[in-house]
């Protein structure tokens, strides 16, 4: 979890011809959660994560997201204001953000870029010759539907996103047959999303 201060501010925005301020400094805590992922996919009824088996052009295009959606990705990312639980994403004023300035988005793209874990390489699995190919989408139902496999708790719906898929591969891989255990990359998902996010908040940044 990172939190950020937005200092009170006036400004004018030519877009809708308004004056629009905050009178007073606000603290953010923000996470970059599942919880967040799948709050977002709600909104836009489309998979955040691009399709790792897509070509490199492909996934670039997937990738792609405007400057509304991740201005609302960042709100989802809002736990807290000022110590009080932010119940529903709509709850945040967009004023609040507008206050954001470079060293913000800065710091969220570097927390987005942490693997929060110690693992530097993570063992993967053979798969099977006679698996057939995935049709499912990667999103955030089906990661929840991993939590649920596995037996892990719900509250980890608010753990920081990319602690969370290494923990889903360690215990996929604790628990597959050791004539089945390979070395591969890390969990590509992961590594990706990492990356990804952060061409995502420079873009924003710079139309912040």
């Amino acid at each position: 979890m990172i939190t950020i201060t937005v200092e009170a501010y006036g400004a004018f925005d030519e877009s809708t011809e308004k004056f629009i301020s905050i009178d007073q400094s606000v603290k953010l805590h923000m996470e970059n959660s599942l919880f967040a992922i799948a709050e977002w996919e709600k909104k836009y009824k489309k998979p955040w994560f691009p399709d790792s088996r897509a070509s490199d052009s492909i996934k670039k295009k997937q990738s792609e997201k405007t400057q509304d959606e991740m201005f609302y990705f960042i709100k989802c990312m809002i736990t807290h204001i000022d110590g009080k639980k932010v119940l529903c994403v709509e709850d945040v004023d967009d004023k609040i953000l507008y206050g954001f300035k470079e060293k913000d988005y800065q710091k969220i793209t570097e927390y987005l870029q942490d693997s929060q874990t110690a693992l530097t390489h993570i063992p993967e699995t053979k798969e099977s010759k006679k698996k057939k190919t995935d049709s499912i989408k990667m999103t955030s139902d089906r990661i929840y539907a991993w939590i649920a496999e596995l037996q892990m708790p719900i509250e980890s719906e608010y753990w920081n996103i990319n602690r969370l898929m290494n923990v889903i591969q360690v215990i996929n891989y604790d628990n597959t047959p050791d004539d089945k255990k390979k070395t591969q990359k890390p969990y590509e998902v992961a590594q990706d999303y990492a990356r990804i996010n952060e061409e995502r908040l420079k873009r924003l940044g710079k139309k912040g």
